[in-house]
């Protein structure tokens, strides 16, 4: 008996089989004198692969004067490549959240950096008084 997951061999979850990473971030990252600005999420190591993501707000972002408030991830030049500006001013509920099916990989000599960038509307995003979100990120690297 091999033990094997059906491929011809084992493998470790995020590794060579797609695991989930769960990210956190909340609306003072992206305060700044501005209606956009954009963090680091993650360092997509080399030869990294993303399969897929997901977002979900648990605290509505807010501030005065903000009427709207987008949260998107990609990468530098990208910001929505992994996943389009999605509202996350409503209040959270269960069945509120973002999803992407994606393929994508960047480099396999160097890492990647994967950024969330937030866009505001209304009030520039120092404005911000309240907001989270959970990102989670459907990795793998081959080996």
């Amino acid at each position: 008996m091999c033990g094997c997951n059906g491929f011809g061999g084992g493998g470790n979850p995020g590794v060579n089989v797609p695991g989930w990473q769960k990210f956190s971030v909340t609306h003072t990252q992206f305060q700044t004198a501005g209606l956009t600005q954009n963090i680091l999420l993650y360092s997509l190591p080399a030869g990294g692969l993303i399969h897929g993501v997901k977002l979900k707000n648990t605290i509505a972002f807010a501030g005065a004067g903000i009427t709207d408030y987008f949260l998107s991830l990609g990468f530098v030049g990208a910001l929505d490549d992994l996943l389009i500006e999605y509202s996350v001013t409503p209040a959270p509920a269960a069945d509120s959240f973002a999803i992407a099916q994606t393929f994508d990989s960047r480099n396999h000599s160097a890492a990647v950096d994967v950024r969330i960038a937030a866009r505001s509307t209304g009030a520039n995003l120092s404005a911000s008084t309240a907001g989270a979100a959970d990102i989670w990120l459907l990795i793998s690297r081959p080996i």
